[in-house]
């Protein structure tokens, strides 16, 4: 049974076919048939329909296993980004279930006269030239769909193209409206013009002291300068605590760290792999499933080729043309009895016992292991002194912060006694204007300019703290204002 369904495979009608099953793939979505279905929460909804995360991930999982179909096996998969594969499949998704939802809703469906017609003269169910009931058959087990439902969908894509075709086909423009829009685009005009300026009608005013006098009076707020301020701060930075002596850096914290971080990239090893699926379905029970996964692992141990038997015998549409090939992925993509297999062969070549799933049975290759490569600890050294250092003056800051606070409101009218108790250099700037900040430094900042025009800094007091950000606190004053 095994060499005749074989000998079919290699035949142009299944070429046709798994043609013909990729575009099927395209209008309706991945059906049931997908090896790496898990229940996960939505990622959007159309409608009354929502699409899962499961949903998605399957269905980028099959672009990703169809693009390296496409590309061949000299493709190097480090291009495809995922993240941006994900978005592409995603909006895929959501556009063709608006079709379907649109079509539904305009009333456009296509009778069952049509969708018999399309099946019976559609190249992927002929052999030579006929209509062929048990390639039909075989594709739609391919697709996980039983007969009943593989027509309701096939008749729900056929409509939703129907509707499309029926709007962008249609638009037309009038032989009027063609003139009407030559004649606008191509039509000229002269104008004339007269411009009507101040300058125009400014030399024959004449304006009195008296007027003069009454518009100052009126506008008095027009001609007053802006306060300015004379402005004294200290500023505390993480910064300038990097090289503080309460910092002390150990070796063996350094030697921690790098441990840590080396086992964070190593966990995310990759692993390139392939399978041949054997699914169960309403026409293969789980017991004759085992059986065909078991005479063709009995056919891989005689010494027959992976891809070979992949390529003919394999049920996952996605990856049969390529030898079963599915790339390389890290954990949390795959069916969980699925990665625990693939996880568990220890070298490139090994090829796992039947491993069951919730889409059938499983021979599983372990093609390559693409572990992460760290660098020394020399190399990282430097670096993680500087981690190390950074974590303790974070550290520090907090504590500095709390003190620059206490000591400041303690002195309340000055900052002289604060910078010096804490090592800090009062800094001073001169004619500060809220409207006209600085154009750089700390005094750039709205946020310390603010502050230093309250009533209680005005009136000779320190400001409160002002946090930039996570790194840097300043308290400023005002020493002198006109």
């Amino acid at each position: 049974m095994l060499q005749k369904l074989r000998d079919q495979t290699q035949s142009t009608g299944f070429k046709i076919l798994v043609a013909a099953i990729i575009v099927v793939l395209t209008l309706f979505g991945f059906g049931a048939s997908n090896v790496f279905m898990n229940t996960a929460p939505d990622v959007a909804r159309v409608g009354d329909f929502d699409i899962s995360q499961a949903i998605l991930e399957a269905e980028t999982e099959r672009e990703y296993r169809r693009l390296l179909s496409q590309m061949g096996s000299d493709f190097d998969t480090s291009q495809i980004d995922r993240v941006q594969l994900q978005q592409f499949t995603l909006q895929q998704l959501i556009s063709r279930e608006v079709l379907s939802q649109t079509a539904q809703t305009m009333g456009v469906r296509v009778s069952d006269a049509q969708v018999n017609e399309q099946l019976y003269t559609s190249p992927a169910y002929q052999v030579d030239g006929q209509f062929n009931e048990g390639v039909y058959r075989q594709q739609v087990q391919l697709l996980g769909y039983s007969p009943v439902t593989f027509v309701a969908a096939y008749a729900d894509a056929l409509s939703s193209e129907q509707m499309r075709d029926g709007v962008t086909k249609t638009a037309s423009v009038s032989e009027w409206e063609l003139a009407e829009i030559v004649r606008v685009v191509n039509q000229k005009r002269d104008i004339a013009f007269l411009p009507l300026t101040v300058e125009n009608f400014s030399t024959d005013i004449a304006i009195t002291d008296d007027e003069i006098a009454r518009r100052y009076e009126e506008d008095q707020a027009l001609y007053m300068t802006e306060l300015a301020v004379d402005v004294a701060y200290v500023a505390l930075r993480v910064e300038d605590l990097l090289q503080a002596p309460e910092i002390e850096v150990l070796e063996e914290d350094l030697l921690s760290l790098y441990e840590e971080d080396k086992i964070n990239a190593l966990a995310d090893e990759q692993r390139d792999s392939a399978h041949i699926l054997v699914q169960i379905n309403d026409d293969r029970s789980q017991a004759d499933a085992l059986e065909l996964i078991t005479e063709i692992a009995a056919r891989l141990n005689e010494g027959e080729a992976f891809e070979d038997l992949a390529k003919s015998l394999s049920e996952d549409p996605g990856s049969a043309a390529n030898g079963g090939a599915l790339g390389a992925v890290g954990k949390g993509i795959f069916d969980p009895a699925f990665e625990q297999a693939l996880w568990a062969l220890q070298s490139p070549g090994d090829v796992s016992p039947p491993v069951k799933s919730a889409f059938g049975y499983h021979l599983i290759r372990l093609n390559n292991i693409v572990e992460a490569e760290y660098p020394s600890f020399a190399d990282q050294r430097a670096d993680l002194v500087n981690r190390v250092r950074r974590e303790q003056a974070e550290s520090l800051f907090v504590d500095q912060a709390l003190a620059l606070e206490r000591a400041a409101y303690e002195e309340r009218f000055s900052l002289d006694s604060t910078a010096q108790s804490l090592g800090l250099q009062l800094q001073k700037a001169a004619a500060v204007r809220q409207g006209e900040p600085p154009a750089e430094g700390v005094l750039a900042n709205q946020q310390v300019v603010d502050a230093l025009f309250e009533l209680e800094v005005l009136d000779g007091l320190n400001s409160s703290p002002i946090e930039l950000n996570d790194e840097m606190v300043v308290i400023a004053r005002v020493d002198n204002q006109y």
